[in-house]
């Protein structure tokens, strides 16, 4: 009997490989400051990479990707506009003085204003 549930055991599960074969590389997780913020309308996901401050707008009940919004973003005394990239889905700010503004270290406060057809929202966030 212990011999059949320690052969049990040793048996292959799922389709990962085995043995000789090449394991696929780990996901990688995205570095760098980032921010989430959502209320009953939208949520905003924003992520500053690159020399850019890309952003992922989507509805917050159904997490649809809202296309071709109004999307303004402050932070202290800047103000700059995403511009929407319709062949990611994302939004992105490329203003050279807002985003060096936001690579500098620290948490950052963002007041973001979201427009959609008959829909706005403000939402705040935290870049950090």
């Amino acid at each position: 009997m212990a011999l059949a549930i320690a052969a049990g055991s040793a048996c292959a599960h799922g389709d990962e490989p085995h043995g000789d074969a090449p394991h696929p590389a780990p996901a990688t997780t995205a570095t760098g400051p980032r921010f989430e913020a959502a209320t009953n309308l939208f949520e905003v996901v924003g992520r500053l990479h690159d020399g850019v401050l890309t952003l992922w707008v989507g509805r917050y009940a159904s997490g649809e990707p809202v296309a071709d919004a109004r999307v303004e973003i402050e932070q202290g005394p800047l103000a700059a506009t995403a511009r929407y990239r319709a062949a990611a889905g994302d939004y992105v700010v490329a203003d050279a003085a807002f985003v060096a503004a936001l690579a500098r270290p620290g948490p950052h406060a963002l007041v973001l204003a979201v427009t959609a057809g008959d829909d706005a929202d403000l939402l705040d966030a935290t870049l950090s």
